[in-house]
């Protein structure tokens, strides 16, 4: 009669799953499990918390480390390590330490591959973030060049219509409340008859619509000197050639277009004179 709990906790059983024990030990322990049911039990339950740690998956470590591992353990001298066991004091050879060497081997190169893991997986956040920053500093520096680039095109193109000597200039003025505060300017070249529009600040096109720029001559013609649609920012617009005008109208009209002004729609006018 042995003492079940003195001999679970003597570690005999986790020796026996490691394979450190000699083939002797080994027909001995599966004989005890076979006539104790509890050991048998606690033997089983061993068995399967090894195999599911074992399912958990393997981990490759660097293949520097796995080496200094193995030049630890080849440079180590076994010849002390030798145990006297049982009644007759038996030798346990040096090679049944192996697997457990082994095993000891492999748990130092998972643990040291696991934390350079996490160390690098630290790292490739830390990258991913000062990425994403850089993405969007770069669109930010993006969207600032391309409107310092259209404000530069736009004052070039100002300075070059308002510095024309025949040149007169008209200020359009709101014609309905939704325009008020709009500030539309009118440069016409005299000597080419040329006209510009330079809008300053008027109301966002509305969807599906676009301006559209009316000469009203002296017999009441109406002629159609070009369309545009405003997003809201300051933009200077080369028109037709103006020819016998009284009056100028801005209209917002169908993007299709339309034979006439419809005045319902007038945004803004100016007198020609």
């Amino acid at each position: 009669m042995i003492d079940i709990k003195q001999y679970i906790e003597s570690g005999i059983l986790e020796e026996y799953l490691s394979g450190t024990l000699t083939p002797t030990e080994r027909t001995e322990v599966e004989l005890t499990a076979d006539k104790y049911p509890e050991i048998a039990q606690e033997l089983a339950s061993m068995s399967l918390s090894l195999s599911m740690m074992a399912d958990i998956g393997e981990v490759v470590p660097a293949a520097y480390m796995e080496e200094k591992i193995w030049d630890e353990i080849l440079r180590t001298d076994f010849d002390d390590q030798e145990e006297l066991i049982g009644p007759n004091k038996a030798v346990i050879p040096k090679t049944s330490k192996l697997p457990y060497i082994l095993s000891v081997a492999t748990a130092i190169i998972a643990f040291v591959t696991i934390y350079y893991l996490i160390i690098a997986n630290g790292r490739l956040d830390d990258a991913k973030a000062k990425i994403t920053s850089l993405e969007s500093e770069n669109s930010e520096l993006s969207a600032n060049y391309d409107k310092l680039k259209y404000d530069y095109d736009s004052l070039t193109t100002l300075s070059s219509i308002y510095d024309i000597e025949n040149t007169k200039l008209y200020v359009m003025k709101p014609h309905r409340r939704s325009a008020l505060g709009s500030v539309v300017i009118l440069v016409w070249d005299r000597t080419t008859n040329q006209v510009y529009a330079d809008i300053k600040s008027l109301p966002v096109s509305n969807s599906g619509m676009k301006y559209n720029l009316w000469a009203i001559t002296q017999i009441g013609q109406q002629i159609n000197l070009g369309n545009f649609e405003h997003k809201g920012i300051s933009q200077v617009i080369k028109l037709d050639k103006l020819h016998n005008a009284v009056e100028i109208l801005l209209t917002q009209e169908k993007e299709s277009g339309v034979s006439y002004p419809t005045m319902s729609r007038v945004y803004c006018k100016a007198k020609i004179y």
